[in-house]
């Protein structure tokens, strides 16, 4: 696969990459045999920095290795790296090399636990000879993530991530719940726990839905504000009810406006809606209409 590519911008103020030209090879397939995948991209042509004005020649080339998949102890595991090499008119050299793995692993019929990690490494100078283009971290860096996750079909899910930077730094545990009590109702929770002094609990976000009445329905959505006594914030409730088949109403409160919005639908012609204002110390004010 060859493309090759003219591109340049004329502006007063001028941005990105002028490719004068480039050309891009992509072998269709190398090692079709190998155990696993391999895939190549090599690209060679003259760039152009409008600014701070700079051009030279240059060549990139990228090694995909992976994903490499096998079968351990009932376990899954996937792997990938990807090389890629850099190299300028100007004699300067640069390549960055980043490695992928998973391991999936299921603990009887209700439990998954996945393990991922990532590494990212970079050689050369950070933003030479282009300031704007290829720039590399200034650091190399590595990940690991652990996800365990307790499920029962959509009845209840419970997933908990645990992170690590190798900065002997603790990092948030974020949490997410959901089950599903009935086919019209669900409850959702998410938020995170900060391991270490004066931290725990951040704000946990909860959603609560319910058939409320014949066609209709209600939701609840606020935060739990741990460090404030458990405190509700941000509360909104949604109400939605079909009439007859023929109109659809959507009314939503937000206690932090102090504003009620009413939508009425008919349910063959577009939408009406109004929008009514809630004053501290008196009632429901008609703040517009739109029709």
């Amino acid at each position: 696969d060859y493309q090759l590519t003219f591109d340049k911008t004329n502006a007063t103020s001028p941005t990105g990459i002028n490719k004068m030209p480039e050309l891009a090879i992509r072998p269709n397939s190398l090692f079709p045999h190998f155990w696993f995948p391999i895939a190549a991209q090599f690209y060679v042509g003259r760039y152009q920095q409008p600014s701070p004005a700079f051009s030279t020649s240059r060549e990139d080339l990228a090694f995909t290795f992976g994903p490499a998949l096998f079968r351990l102890f009932g376990s899954d595991f996937s792997a990938s790296s990807t090389v890629e090499q850099y190299a300028y008119g100007t004699g300067d050299l640069k390549a960055t090399l980043t490695q992928n793995m998973t391991l999936q692993t299921p603990i009887g019929r209700h439990i998954v636990n996945s393990i991922t990690y990532n590494e990212a490494n970079n050689n050369g100078p950070i933003a030479v000879p282009f300031q704007t283009f290829d720039i590399l971290s200034s650091q190399n860096s590595k990940s690991a993530f652990d996800v365990l996750r307790f499920f029962n079909s959509d009845y209840y899910n419970l997933q908990l991530s645990f992170q690590t930077l190798f900065n002997r730094q603790a990092q948030p545990i974020q949490y997410q719940f959901s089950s599903r009590p009935s086919r019209r109702s669900i409850l959702l929770l998410g938020g995170s726990f900060s391991p270490g002094s004066g931290q725990g609990f951040g704000i946990t976000n909860l959603a609560v839905a319910s058939p409320f009445g014949r066609n209709a329905d209600i939701q609840f959505i606020t935060d739990i504000d741990w460090k404030n006594k458990g405190r509700l914030t941000d509360k909104n409730i949604y109400y939605h009810i079909v009439i007859g088949n023929c109109y659809e109403v959507r009314v939503q409160y937000n206690e932090n406006l102090k504003m009620v919005n009413v939508t009425l639908d008919l349910l063959a012609f577009p939408s009406r809606a109004a929008t009514f204002g809630i004053t501290r110390n008196g009632p429901i004010v008609p703040g517009t209409l739109n029709f």
